[in-house]
Parts: C-alpha cells; sequence; structure tokens
C-alpha cells in the first residue's frame, strides 16, 4: 500500500524531524552505493555517540544499491534528526514500489536493523526511509 509504513514509526509520531543534517544527490553508477555510505558517515561522524553510525552506514548501502540496480536512476540521500531518532531518505525518480524478493536481501537487512521504515510516492518516483532510535 503506497505510504504505508511496512513497520510503523514509534520515532516520528510525536517527535518531529526539525533538523536537516544534510541532503546529497548521486548518480546511479555502480561506485555511487560506496559513495553515499561514506558521505552519511562523515556527516554522522560526530555524532557516533548518539546514533549506530554503522548500522546508518549499512542501511544506506543496501537502499541506494536497490536505487541504482532496480530503479536505475540517480538518487538523493538525506539525513533528518530530532532528540529521539536518525531519518534517513532514499528518494529515485522510479515509481515502482520497493518488494521483498527471494533473492534479495535488502530490505529484509532493513527490516532487522531499522528501528522502523517505509516508503511513500512523490511526484517523480518514491521515497524509502529509515529510522534508527538514539542511544540512551
Amino acid at each position: 500500500m503506497p505510504g504505508r509504513a511496512y513497520r510503523p514509526s514509534p520515532y516520528t509520531a510525536d517527535d518531529a524531524l526539525a533538523v536537516v543534517l544534510g541532503s546529497q544527490r548521486f548518480t546511479a553508477t555502480a561506485s555511487s552505493p560506496r559513495a553515499a555510505r561514506l558521505w552519511a558517515r562523515d556527516l554522522l561522524a560526530s555524532r557516533a555517540d548518539d546514533f549506530d553510525v554503522d548500522a546508518v552506514g549499512l542501511l544506506v548501502s543496501e537502499l541506494t544499491t536497490n536505487a541504482v540496480v532496480h530503479a536505475r536512476t540517480s538518487f538523493a540521500v538525506t539525513v533528518s534528526m530530532s532528540v529521539r531518532a536518525l531519518r534517513v531518505e532514499v528518494t529515485d525518480d522510479s515509481d515502482v514500489p520497493p518488494e521483498r524478493t527471494a533473492y534479495g536481501i535488502g530490505l529484509r537487512v532493513t527490516d532487522e536493523v531499522a528501528g522502523a521504515w517505509g516508503w511513500l510516492p512523490t511526484t517523480t518516483g518514491k521515497t524509502i526511509w529509515f529510522e534508527l532510535h538514539a542511544r540512551s
């Protein structure tokens, strides 16, 4: 169902994500998922005590690889945070919804690692997002 989270977000329901830490656009090339992962990790380096930066890197790699392999379009990665959560969005120009498949593990990994994730259609494609809660 478009716009419905696969796992409802307990973080953004009552905690607005008001601070955008950064947004970067990447081309649909084989090296872009690595570049996106490194960009996100660098962006969050000073917040490693608050959030699991390794988990962010893993999930950014998974979702951006999906954008390159399946959407075959350029994509943007946006990182936002609040006191309680970090949200990462990957937006591409394909309107094909994400789908768990028997041979793919990216969305299964996302489901296991993220505190919440989902997707929503945009005027030009879709945004897949995930959230991680802040460390106590």
